[in-house]
């Protein structure tokens, strides 16, 4: 796999391994689709399967995903389950969120998809069949990568993103105890100039004396990777590691830096209250 072919989510279902790949990426993203492979354990050279492609650019809204079973039975889905849940943004960096929810029985083919299409008048969620009603679930304008997980301890769903002006720039974290929301106030859990990260670990063009991090890099930058400032996007939360305890909820996650291109482990703690009561 090439530059901008990427594997985003992966997902286990009934000893079953799936990832999703972000591909025919163009420099306007115009082209861009994300498609569903399965993968064989152990791996071998004819292990890796293609099955369908879930979305596609300019239209589509998942080409960015996260992906997670249902833990449990959740008020407000459809009959018809258990099922697949399936975050997504659009464009790229010029996206809402939005949800895809898919039977577990037909997460190969996509029989049965429906897509979150606001809230009726009680207050419960509505569901399309078409991607093009997809309404979204958290306003930003700007998300790029997003990751969401469940927190059995405080039973939140918690999500990560990458944002970018005019909405708040670095990595923004929100929690909801439905998978559609509302979500809360976003709060900013990672900034590069905050942090101190330019010229730490993302290369700083301006620093002086020179940082030593230009490179490597991706794309129309590798010409001249000295000048090229660095990033932070992909917060993938890595779920296992999530932990509450106490009042304290610790959250550890990847984020990719653009220049050098790497990925950093990061870890973010928090100060909560009233978690783990489900209120």
């Amino acid at each position: 796999m090439g530059a901008f072919a990427v594997p985003v989510p992966g997902i286990s279902l009934h000893d079953q391994m799936y990832v999703v790949v972000s591909t025919d990426h163009s420099e306007d993203r115009s082209t861009d689709r994300s498609v569903l492979t399965r993968v064989s354990w152990p791996p071998t050279a004819t292990g890796f399967k293609p099955l369908r492609t879930i979305a596609q650019r300019p239209a589509g809204r998942f080409i960015k995903v996260s992906l997670h079973s249902a833990p449990g039975p959740i008020a407000g889905l459809p009959a018809g389950g258990p099922y697949v849940l399936m975050w997504g943004t659009g464009d790229y960096r010029h996206s809402d969120a939005y949800l895809a929810i898919v039977p577990e029985a037909q997460f190969e083919t996509g029989t049965g998809t429906l897509y979150f299409s606001g809230l009726d008048a009680a207050g419960q969620p509505t569901w399309a069949t078409s991607e093009a009603q997809a309404k979204s679930i958290a306003r930003n304008g700007t998300m790029g990568d997003l990751s969401v997980t469940w927190s059995s301890a405080s039973k939140r769903w918690l999500m990560t993103y990458d944002s970018r002006p005019p909405a708040p720039a670095g990595v923004l974290f929100c929690y909801s105890s439905t998978p559609w929301g509302p979500w809360s106030q976003a709060q900013v859990i990672f900034n590069a100039v905050r942090e101190g990260a330019l010229g730490h670990f993302i290369h700083d063009p301006d620093a002086h004396p020179d940082d030593g991090l230009a490179g490597p890099v991706i794309g129309v930058a590798q010409g001249n990777a000295q000048e090229r400032r660095g990033g932070a996007y992909a917060p993938y939360v890595i779920e296992r590691w999530t932990a509450l305890e106490g009042s304290q909820l610790s959250l550890y996650f990847v984020l990719s830096t653009l220049n050098p291109y790497v990925v950093m482990l990061m870890r973010s703690d928090f100060a909560v209250s009233g978690m783990g009561r489900g209120d």
